[in-house]
């Protein structure tokens, strides 16, 4: 089972992720999430996130070009250490700022 929860600071969301995002209803609502928050920073916590395909790998690219056109951010912040080598994998360790606690992120937020 996935979850998408939202949390709204002053000056930036967060975005909690829980399960497995392979490319159906739940990376559908990620998409749409993601586009509800793009006028904000974001932090994305990926600390409950056991699995991400290319679909939702994809979505995340997308989104973040979408930020960074807005002048905004996206963080992504616990990725365990499944995700973490997928993200190295593919490269994306060089697109996104993967930090390892939500301490860090919150820094570059603020910064």
């Amino acid at each position: 089972m996935t979850q998408i929860i939202v949390e709204k600071e002053d000056n930036f969301n967060v975005l909690r992720l829980a399960g497995r995002f392979i490319g159906g209803d739940e990376t559908d609502a990620l998409r749409s999430k993601l586009s509800q928050l793009s006028s904000n920073n974001l932090i994305i916590d990926l600390s409950n996130v056991t699995y991400m395909n290319s679909t939702a790998l994809g979505i995340l690219i997308s989104a973040q070009s979408d930020y960074i056109t807005k002048s905004n951010q996206i963080v992504l912040v616990n990725a365990s250490d499944s995700v973490r080598d997928i993200l190295n994998l593919t490269q994306l360790n060089l697109v996104f700022k993967v930090l390892s606690t939500y301490e860090e992120a919150i820094n570059i937020i603020n910064n």
